[in-house]
């Protein structure tokens, strides 16, 4: 076994895997076929055994542990591009994996680094690994008029531009949240299931089409005589994209 400090672990090896498993097709609901994008996952497991964080932090060069700032430790896997909090306590929660399978290889990874070291979890089969939350995000292709949309669907939505430039809408019977921005761009989350995300976008995209703004967001917004943007078409929300008053 290594010497302590010595940092002489590497990173963790990566399995390849599928990136276009990020991406889910999805039907509109008015026949054609939009994208998700998934961004983000949020997993959790349990190692099955107590953990010497300082330990760990010790012999591994990608962890970071600050036991005065937080009490637990933070590993990144570099080439999978996921980031592990590991607990005391043997509790894993994974972050920034763009697929389930992205999750389930950074959680063995995290498993054998810890096996290396020289605890002893469980095999990955029995860490209780769950997915808690998946994110993703999608552009219509058309600007949405939010203050009709908050209007006429005020029992489901929170608008407040002042404070955040994103409508919250809260899909009735299902425990996603979709925020959406006038440029045309919408996040999904709340979810613990891809599918979820799927049924709330073909339910959700044509009561979109009912505000749909008279510009699309894809074209250049009307310019002066001088070549320049006019004031009233040249407004843009914080995503940068022309907003259609």
């Amino acid at each position: 076994m290594a010497a302590i400090g010595d940092a002489s672990i590497p990173p963790p090896s990566v399995n390849k895997y599928n990136p276009d498993s990020s991406t889910i097709e999805v039907p509109d609901g008015l026949g054609g076929v939009q994208n998700i994008q998934i961004q983000k996952m949020t997993a959790t497991a349990h190692f099955g055994c107590p953990l010497d964080l300082k330990l760990i932090a010790f012999k591994c060069r990608y962890a970071d542990f600050n036991p005065r700032r937080h009490g637990a430790l933070t590993m990144r896997l570099t080439q999978l591009q996921t980031v592990g909090v590991m607990f005391a306590s043997g509790k894993l929660i994974i972050t920034e994996a763009d697929s389930i399978a992205k999750a389930e290889s950074a959680c063995k990874e995290f498993r054998l680094v810890i096996e290396k070291i020289g605890f002893k979890p469980k095999e990955f089969g029995a860490m209780d690994f769950k997915i808690k939350n998946v994110m993703g995000t999608a552009n219509v292709g058309f600007p949405i008029k939010l203050e009709e949309l908050s209007y006429a669907h005020s029992d489901y939505t929170s608008y407040e531009p002042e404070v955040f430039p994103g409508l919250v809408y809260r899909m009735d019977r299902t425990e996603v949240v979709i925020l959406v921005f006038s440029s045309g761009k919408i996040v999904l989350t709340g979810s613990r299931k891809r599918t979820d995300l799927k049924n709330a976008y073909t339910k959700f995209y044509p009561i979109l089409m009912q505000f749909k703004a008279k510009y699309s967001t894809k074209g250049s917004a009307p310019t002066s005589n001088q070549g320049t943007p006019t004031p009233q078409d040249s407004s843009r929300d914080r995503d940068g994209d022309v907003v259609m008053r």
